[in-house]
C-alpha cells in the first residue's frame, strides 16, 4: 500500500500494515476530541477474513449503529462500505487484525475491499453533522491510495 498525500493532509502513523492520515484542524488544538476534522485509516487485515467478515464483526458490536451496506471500490479493489456511528459512548471499533476509535458526535465510513485475496480496511472519520462534506473532502486521499 502506498499513498502520496494531497496538500493539506498529514500523516499520524505509518508502518507496513497500516497508516493513518488526517487533515489538521486550523487554529489552536483542543484539550478534548480529535485534532483533525477528517481522518483516513488504512489497514491490512491479518488472516484470511473476507470483506464481509469485517462488516459482520462491526454488526456484532452493540455499541455501533450501522447504515446500509453498499458496493465499493478503491484503486480497483472491490468490496463493501458501510457508515458507522456510535450508539452511546465512544468505543473502540474492532475488525479482524485491527481497531480504531469511534467517538461520539463523529461517524465513520468503513470500506472493506479485497486486494489480491487479502482484505484491506479503509475508514474515513468525520463529524456527524458534516459527514457528507467530510467524506467528499477525503476523496483525494482515497483516490491517491495505491495497492500493489
Amino acid at each position: 500500500m502506498s499513498i502520496e498525500l494531497p496538500a493539506g493532509w498529514a500523516s499520524l502513523h505509518e508502518d507496513e500494515f497500516c497508516f493513518d492520515v488526517h487533515r489538521p484542524l486550523s487554529g489552536p488544538g483542543r484539550a478534548e476530541g480529535p485534532i483533525w476534522d477528517v481522518a483516513v485509516l488504512v489497514s491490512r487485515v491479518n488472516g484470511d477474513d473476507a470483506p464481509g467478515d469485517v462488516i459482520d464483526a462491526l454488526e456484532e458490536n452493540p455499541s455501533l449503529e450501522l447504515g446500509a451496506e453498499a458496493r465499493a471500490a478503491i484503486d480497483g479493489a472491490e468490496g463493501i462500505s458501510v457508515d458507522v456511528e456510535v450508539a452511546g459512548e465512544s468505543t473502540v471499533v474492532s475488525f479482524p487484525g485491527g481497531s480504531l476509535s469511534a467517538l461520539r458526535g463523529r461517524k465513520l465510513r468503513v470500506y472493506a475491499v479485497d486486494v489480491g485475496g487479502q482484505t484491506v480496511v479503509v475508514a474515513v472519520d468525520g463529524a456527524a453533522e458534516s459527514f457528507a462534506e467530510d467524506v467528499n473532502a477525503a476523496e483525494p486521499v482515497l483516490d491517491a491510495l495505491e495497492f500493489g
